[in-house]
């Protein structure tokens, strides 16, 4: 059956949770500098990432953002996957790293079959881009298995450092002598 869940405030302010996925403006904030890197990215010659600015489908693999729904296909993929709309996979999906679905917040796993997904997945449901006025608490995300088979889903830490290594390194200051 789906799964559907409203974050409590109270862990929300928890240290461990990402601080992009504290709130919905930051959430916002976050997806703003993502979309921006993957299309600088994608300029690139050779491109450093893959950005789908009306969805799309397939295996993907380094840093992709997709603006709208995706399609994963029933092979594997890796890297950091930035979903905005739905995030629909099959059950062969494989996939090994970091899934992030804001903004719909809305992932469907369809079909059987014996896929794996190795890493993190983070599932937020925020307007993006912000309504008039932005919504101010995140609303329920939601996930759904469709089909029989099995399902893996597994954290693993190397596989999520593999992903955040995909991006170029931050800014943190600037000194001059």
């Amino acid at each position: 059956p789906p799964t559907t869940s409203s974050p409590a405030a109270a862990t929300l302010a928890n240290s461990s949770i990402p601080p992009y996925l504290r709130s919905p403006a930051a959430a916002r904030t976050f997806l703003d500098q993502m979309q921006a890197a993957a299309i600088a990215g994608a300029a690139q010659s050779p491109a450093t990432a893959t950005y789908l600015p009306s969805g799309g489908s397939g295996n993907p693999t380094g840093f992709t953002f997709v603006k709208g729904n995706y399609v994963m296909g029933s092979g594997s993929g890796s890297g950091l996957l930035i979903v905005t709309g739905e995030l629909t996979t099959n059950g062969g999906t494989n996939f090994t790293g970091l899934i992030f679905v804001i903004g719909e917040g809305y992932v469907n796993r369809n079909g059987g079959g014996g896929g794996a997904f190795y890493g993190a997945n983070f599932i937020a449901s925020v307007d993006w881009p912000a309504q008039s006025p932005a919504l101010a608490a995140f609303g329920a995300p939601f996930f759904n298995f469709n089909g029989a088979g099995n399902a893996t889903m597994q954290y693993d830490s190397v596989a999520v450092a593999n992903a955040f290594g995909l991006l170029a390194p931050s800014v943190l200051g600037v000194s001059e002598h």
